[in-house]
């Protein structure tokens, strides 16, 4: 879970007053059949009015930014050649997000998301 803003976001979707301790919202990460979702991480992005994700699905590992308005799916990332989950999802340098695998350090510039239609 990560606080920003007077908001707490967990890697699970929920969105939490932490004054209260009561649920706001909840985001419904995208699961099915075919690509099971298999472990996420959360940093909040309130400067930008979004909330973004790793999420390691069975298909692969993808970065997804959620509109902190509407909770909807904005932007997705599918990170290439990466199939290890992720940890740690933070911003770096407010134009990169970083994580770690483990064994590595990996930067994802902002740019590379695409609006998701």
């Amino acid at each position: 879970m990560k606080c920003e803003d007077e908001q707490c976001f967990t890697s699970g979707g929920l969105i939490i007053d932490p004054v209260t301790m009561s649920r706001k919202a909840f985001i419904q990460l995208p699961d099915s059949p075919f690509d099971f979702l298999l472990s996420s991480a959360v940093v909040p992005d309130t400067k930008h009015g979004r909330i973004v994700y790793l999420i390691q699905r069975q298909s692969g590992v993808y970065i997804e930014s959620y509109d902190l308005t509407s909770l909807k799916n904005a932007a997705s990332y599918k990170i290439p050649d990466l199939h290890s989950p992720g940890h740690d999802l933070l911003i770096w340098n407010d134009n990169q997000f970083a994580f770690s695998t483990g064994d590595q350090i990996v930067l994802v510039p902002m740019s590379l998301l695409q609006a998701v239609p």
